[in-house]
């Protein structure tokens, strides 16, 4: 039997269906071929070519039987690819070749492959089968507009594929490196005196536990209703930026970390009070969110508020505002923000997402909210590492904190949501004793005074448990929080 010829050429798309079909399956061979000659670029094949891309069955199933052998750490002979392969070696694929006649016909033709620019028949392979499952997506949205299918679960489909066509072009930033060259990577990085080029957390209180959000990994900020999540995220968000410590390598300049929020509960209004709310803060004479949203504040406060939103001018934080989101959808949007950055010189620093409970998960994980939640955290942490930035992820407790005296919540309650501190490098909690404080009443005249004197002690204490720190240690650290006005400061900030 002989292969299709390996010659590069440009890709026609206004061929015959059929030769578009045997030029695709010949990229195919050729990178099968460079497989078998040279089994040292398997593993970088590998993390770039999965197998559905195959187009043909012999392809699909010669390849899967490459990467099983590689996995278990041996080298792909001839015997032991056939062993694996369904049917076994004498299996015909067509009438008078069999899957051996067929291996050992490839192999033959080794002078073929032996200098042929793999990469390059790799990125074309993976061009012409990504417009592939572009025209297919085109399809099913031309067909689906006409039956019964909603117009929301065409959209949500047709964003699943192509966020599946996505991986199989972006970069996948594979790396590869002894123990020891890790060691070693790090101690020249601490004998340069450089510091983590993780984004801070707009806190210095909180950075000294953390070291400001690990970059590449999804962090967790949990707690109760009424705790402060999102005016701890927002002011995190704000501080940060103008806190920035990332060093311009052409200017030398600070330049301040960029961000990304998905909003799938606040609208921009109260978003909007918040942020000028905290900027304009001050603590003998605060600015209450609620006042700003019902338009009952006075002319200094006005002028106040307007001084702050003067300094939101130009500050890198894009919110994305819709509720009901996939994940998929998420993953999407940071991907092209990433994109838009970077096409300016920029990098994405954190994305933070208010809240995870909000997400809705795509078709395939499933009706159990549990095990959504696990891909949901799973995609979320995986989106990290790709784009080499800090995820934030809010998440609500559920009420089994409440049924207990001590109401500090641990690893525990968030296991009860889904497991989703499996996929987190860093869990913490929030807890303001001031909200449960308020809430007691004694009749007793002593126990009552005890209560009044302790809520004054910590009306603006918000502790942040981290209870998991891949990173470091974990332990308490308490800030300042008016939550009424959203600010969150260090603890001795002046005021």
């Amino acid at each position: 039997m002989s292969t299709t010829s390996l010659k590069q050429r440009r890709v026609n798309f206004d061929d015959p269906q059929r030769e578009r079909a045997e030029y695709t399956r010949s990229q195919e061979i050729a990178i099968l071929g460079k497989i078998l000659m040279q089994p040292s670029l398997i593993g970088e094949i590998k993390s770039r070519l999965p197998l559905e891309m195959m187009t043909s069955q012999i392809t699909y199933n010669l390849l899967a039987a490459v990467y099983g052998l590689y996995d278990e750490g041996r080298q792909p002979s001839i015997e032991g690819v056939l062993s694996r392969m369904p049917g076994g070696a004498d299996a015909e694929i067509e009438p008078g070749v069999t899957q051996r006649t067929w291996m050992v016909s490839l192999i033959g033709r080794s002078k073929d492959y032996l200098f042929m620019p793999w990469l390059d028949v790799l990125e074309t392979l993976l061009d012409v089968r990504t417009r592939d499952m572009l025209q297919a997506i085109g399809s099913n949205l031309s067909a689906g507009s006409q039956g019964q299918i909603s117009t929301l679960e065409l959209i949500q489909t047709a964003v699943g594929g192509l966020d599946t066509a996505s991986t199989f072009i972006r970069p996948r930033g594979r790396l590869t490196y002894t123990v020891g060259g890790a060691a070693s990577a790090l101690l020249e990085r601490l004998d340069r005196n450089e510091a983590l080029n993780w984004p801070t957390t707009g806190f210095t209180d909180f950075d000294t536990v953390l070291g400001g959000w690990p970059r590449g990994q999804l962090s967790i900020v949990a707690g109760r209703p009424g705790m402060g999540k999102s005016a701890f995220v927002t002011s995190s968000l704000l501080r940060g930026v103008r806190k920035s410590k990332f060093v311009d390598p052409d200017t030398g300049e600070l330049v301040p970390q960029n961000a990304l929020m998905f909003s799938l509960e606040m609208n921009k209004e109260q978003l909007g009070a918040r942020v000028l709310c905290d900027l304009a803060y001050i603590r003998a004479h605060p600015i209450m969110v609620d006042q700003v949203i019902n338009g009952k504040i006075d002319t200094r406060e006005r002028e106040r508020l307007e001084d702050a939103n003067v300094k939101l001018k130009d500050m890198p934080v894009l919110i994305d505002e819709q509720p009901g989101l996939t994940i998929s959808e998420i993953e999407a949007r940071s991907r092209k923000h990433f994109a838009d950055l970077k096409r300016k010189g920029k990098r994405l620093d954190v994305v933070v997402v208010d809240h995870i409970g909000l997400i809705r998960a795509d078709f395939k994980a499933g009706f159990n909210r549990a095990s959504q939640l696990h891909e949901i955290t799973v995609a979320l942490m995986a989106m990290a590492k790709e784009l080499d930035c800090a995820v934030v992820g809010l998440s609500q407790l559920n009420r089994g904190v409440e049924g207990r005296d001590n109401k500090r919540p641990d690893l525990s309650d968030l296991r009860e949501s889904g497991n989703i501190e499996e996929n987190a490098s860093v869990v913490a909690f929030l807890y303001r004793p001031a909200y449960y404080l308020a809430k007691q009443k004694h009749d007793d005249h002593d126990l009552e005074n005890d209560r009044l004197e302790m809520l004054a002690r910590v009306e603006n204490d918000l502790e942040m448990i981290v209870s998991k720190n891949r990173n470091g240690r974990v332990g308490v650290q308490t800030l300042f929080c008016a939550v009424g006005s959203n600010a969150v400061r260090d603890k001795n900030f002046g005021g």
